[in-house]
């Protein structure tokens, strides 16, 4: 069986059958490239790729793979999801939402990089149920992960309207984990095996991986 972690900071590790025709491939390469997009030019409209070496030339040591490109229907969001993320995005909900993230004010609390600490606390979930982020799990990480003064500073502005600005925030990302999840489950029972999804939406790509198990073969839809 031949084992390999790409991608050591996420856990995530790979297997394939050694003697199988996609094994053999990496036990030659020293270096592999996954392709399901071409564009003309940066402002072209993105193309998929089924095999990308009908447009690419063969490298010693390069194994190329390129995606299986479905087009899949009855595929919905939950419409319930939807609703509940609508609705925290509008009222005063969502004005709770915009005041705690002002920059302005983040700056002048020396906490400016507020938004990127909450993305690494959501990072940091990796393995456990990824869609449970709250206030104050948050700030217990937080604590162990900056300076003593910042954390002060930050506790300080989490009061009133804040606490339900970052709430509210937290309260979306956790739906939309949902709402990816459950998108994802749907792709795999009419294709199972799949790591995941990239899909081709009026608002661009969407990808849809797990972050609790790694496998390979996304595919495109």
């Amino acid at each position: 069986m031949l084992k390999f972690q790409p991608n050591k900071h996420d856990g995530i590790s790979y297997s394939f059958p050694q003697d199988s025709a996609l094994g053999q491939a990496i036990d030659q390469s020293r270096i592999g490239l996954a392709v399901h997009t071409r564009m003309a030019d940066p402002e072209a409209p993105e193309q998929p790729v089924g095999d990308p070496m009908t447009i690419l030339d063969p490298v010693p040591g390069l194994m190329i793979t390129g995606a299986e490109v479905s087009h899949l229907e009855n595929v919905q969001p939950d419409p319930d999801i939807v609703r509940r993320i609508e609705a925290l995005s509008t009222g005063t909900t969502a004005q709770a939402l915009n005041s705690f993230l002002n920059p302005a004010t983040l700056r002048d609390r020396k906490i400016t990089d507020l938004p990127a600490l909450m993305e690494r606390y959501i990072n940091s979930l990796k393995g456990t149920d990824y869609s449970q982020a709250t206030p104050a799990d948050f700030g217990a990480w937080l604590e162990k992960n900056v300076t003593p003064q910042k954390y002060r500073n930050t506790v300080e502005y989490l009061q009133g309207q804040n606490l339900q600005g970052m709430q509210t925030a937290f309260d979306i990302w956790n739906l939309l984990h949902d709402l990816k999840r459950d998108l994802q489950r749907q792709l795999d029972q009419q294709q199972p095996g799949q790591e995941g999804w990239v899909l081709a939406t009026p608002a661009g790509r969407a990808k849809l991986v797990s972050r609790l198990a790694g496998g390979f073969g996304a595919r495109k839809s």
